[in-house]
């Protein structure tokens, strides 16, 4: 008998697709006591799609644009820090670090290969509408429950919850707050473009719109400044893009900004949980800028902004080289600081350049800048209103990662949503192509 290795690439990189969502119900409630184990889940499922991906696409292409010949000097700084003379840390930091810095790039070269048409995309926008649906509404519960309700149970029994006074900052089925805010940040612009997407095909937009007020509710439940803020200017751009870029929808933009400021007026002022989320968030916000005028370093949103910009801080610590690929990672118990407790680091900037030294920290910010770049010109170049729609919601998904605003050097959800991204920008301009 003759195995389909296609179908079972497709099956499994659907389950790692689905278990990057899924992973928390069972590390929370389910199975808690395998929190571990499962934690491991998707590196298995992962790591058997790239092995099918490649054994059905053995040929290696020669590189031709910038962001592929960045990709192999990215690559190969990591991989020659298993010889790094400043720290030699051990073998099993160093493959952790190769895994949180390589893992999950992969995503954007096999997503092409398994999004092929429209239809396979518009297929993905519409089952996470519907996983959405409980997704949403379980962090709207959380909110209300306290905060020793089994549904706000943690994954890990050591960690501290978030909280806003007596309010859970509630993560819905994921195990930290800021892998709920990745989530949000990827779907809320994504139903904004799938709306204009479905108008232009005269289909309902109903449920899109109910999911972008749950979303939204859900973000300031979260209480989290810097995603708020990213969604906000994500919201901004692209709706000056949709009116500036496609312009018969500009009539249908102006309606719907209108209706959506009203309806988020009178939803803020009938709606008790809403109001007291905003309230909240707000009362969060001053709270944490009067601790910082009271000179606690790091607590003002300007403050943690300029640390995730200035990813050269520690540059004369790390000298060309720096400590060594994992060093920084909180699953080997932080190497670093057990070497070195003066470097006290957080963002991920930060993180890079001590690991990877000033020269990683070069090529990985030339890596993601090609990388926008590449995303920005197809998206100029494409003239497919439907192509487009879906492209500028994720072209935006590139920025904050280039920015080093967010992490996707150790947080699995914030990787694999922004190399997904790339992937299907790649696979809509292949889309695109085929159309011609």
């Amino acid at each position: 008998m003759q195995i389909n290795l296609t179908k079972w690439f497709n099956f499994f990189f659907v389950s790692a697709l689905i278990w990057l969502l899924l992973e928390g119900i069972f590390r929370k409630w389910l199975l808690p006591s395998l929190t571990v184990q499962l934690f491991a889940g998707k590196y298995i499922l992962f790591s058997i799609t790239y092995l099918l991906y490649f054994y059905n696409n053995p040929k290696i292409r020669k590189p031709k644009y910038l962001f592929q010949f960045f990709f192999i000097f990215f690559t190969l700084w990591c991989i020659i820090q298993i010889v790094n003379p400043k720290m030699k840390p051990p073998i099993l930091v160093t493959i952790f670090g190769y895994i949180n810095h390589l893992f999950f790039i992969p995503i954007f070269f096999i997503a092409p290969y398994y999004f092929k048409t429209l239809k396979s995309i518009d297929s993905l926008f519409r089952i996470l509408a519907y996983i959405s649906i409980p997704i949403f509404i379980l962090g709207i519960i959380q909110y209300s429950l306290p905060m020793d309700h089994f549904l706000n149970k943690l994954a890990n029994d050591e960690q501290g919850a978030a909280r806003i006074s007596t309010y859970m900052r509630s993560n819905s089925i994921f195990t930290f707050v800021k892998n709920f805010n990745s989530y949000l940040l990827f779907t809320i612009p994504m139903f904004i473009s799938y709306i204009f997407y479905r108008l232009e095909l005269r289909k309902s937009v109903f449920l899109y719109v109910i999911l972008i007020f749950l979303g939204i509710v859900n973000s300031f439940i979260t209480a989290s400044r810097l995603p708020i803020f990213l969604l906000g200017t994500f919201l901004i751009l692209q709706i000056i893009y949709i009116y500036f870029r496609i312009s018969r929808l500009r009539k249908t933009i102006l309606i719907l900004s209108l209706l959506s400021i009203m309806l988020g007026t009178g939803f803020y002022t009938t709606n008790e949980t809403f109001q007291l989320s905003v309230n909240n968030f707000i009362y969060r916000v001053n709270l944490v800028e009067h601790f910082a005028e009271q000179g606690v370093e790091g607590y003002s949103a300007k403050d943690r902004i300029i640390d995730r910009l200035t990813i050269f801080k520690f540059s004369e610590e790390a000298g060309f080289l720096g400590f060594g690929i994992g060093t920084t990672y909180q699953g080997t118990g932080f190497y670093l600081n057990k070497k070195r407790p003066d470097i006290k680091f957080e963002e991920e900037g930060e993180r890079v350049v001590l690991e990877l030294g000033v020269i990683g920290g070069v090529i990985a910010i030339l890596f993601r800048l090609s990388i926008f770049l590449y995303g920005l010109s197809l998206l100029l170049k494409s003239n497919n209103i439907y192509i487009n729609l879906f492209q500028i919601f994720l072209i935006l998904q590139l920025i904050p990662p280039l920015l080093f605003l967010n992490n996707i050097t150790v947080s699995y959800i914030d990787a694999s949503l922004y190399w997904l991204s790339f992937g299907l920008i790649i696979s809509l301009n292949k889309i695109e192509s085929s159309l011609a």
